[in-house]
């Protein structure tokens, strides 16, 4: 991973998607796009600290998503990030952002000609709440557009996001699918009381054009 830098390390108890507003959700985005322009064109993470609200140094978590736009189309160019807050949300986010820029595994390394054509995304996410083991109720008390997922059976765990349910238009059965085939596990996996499932909910902020305004995408429900 990158280096920390100078940063305040928080010990307080992890902050919650909801509790962010709009200007918070702003600085994380302009902070991912700051990180990524910075290692593809430098080599390195931004220097120095991060002017931000003090909320932003609890312990978060969070995926920074990047697509490249063709047009009016969206595809994805990558997305990384950590679902466990025990780092402070700004570190994550920043890590997060040179992480999906250079290092995930379904897309070459970001180029310089591409910073011109892609948007940011940053996903906060909230503490996850398991799933009952039973499937019937795994598919009750799942709810597209509020939810995302994380699967579980070690050493295979996959995430997805809230809003990939609603981009694909999926129903809880096939997003129940589609996070086992995520995970690398067998695509029934999650009918078996032997795999975990957890949802949680987000906050994201997206740019609407290359280092345009940001906007809220989705808010994230409480509890």
């Amino acid at each position: 991973m990158v280096g920390s830098g100078r940063l305040r390390i928080s010990f307080e108890k992890p902050i919650e998607p909801w509790e962010l507003g709009d200007q918070e959700g702003e600085v994380l985005v302009r902070l991912a796009r700051k990180s990524i322009e910075s290692v593809v064109l430098r080599g390195k993470e931004p220097i120095g600290g991060v002017r931000a609200p003090s909320s932003l140094y609890r312990p978060g978590a969070a995926f920074v998503t990047i697509e490249k736009l063709r047009g009016s189309q969206r595809t994805l160019r990558g997305c990384i990030g950590f679902f466990k807050a025990v780092r402070p949300l700004v570190q994550v986010v920043k890590e997060s952002a040179i992480e999906a820029a250079l290092r995930d595994p379904r897309f070459p390394p970001l180029a310089e000609d591409e910073l011109e054509s892609i948007v940011v995304e940053v996903s906060v996410l909230s503490s996850p709440v398991e799933l009952p083991s039973r499937p019937d109720r795994r598919i009750e008390e799942l709810k597209i557009g509020r939810d995302g997922l994380i699967v579980s059976r070690p050493p295979y765990i996959g995430l997805l996001l809230p809003q990939v349910a609603i981009e694909h238009g999926w129903d809880p059965v096939i997003f129940l699918t589609e996070a086992c085939i995520k995970a690398g596990l067998s695509p029934t996996c999650w009918t078996e009381k032997t795999t975990r499932i957890y949802r949680f909910t987000a906050s994201v902020w997206m740019e609407e054009a290359p280092r345009g305004p940001i906007k809220r995408k989705m808010a994230a429900e409480k509890g």
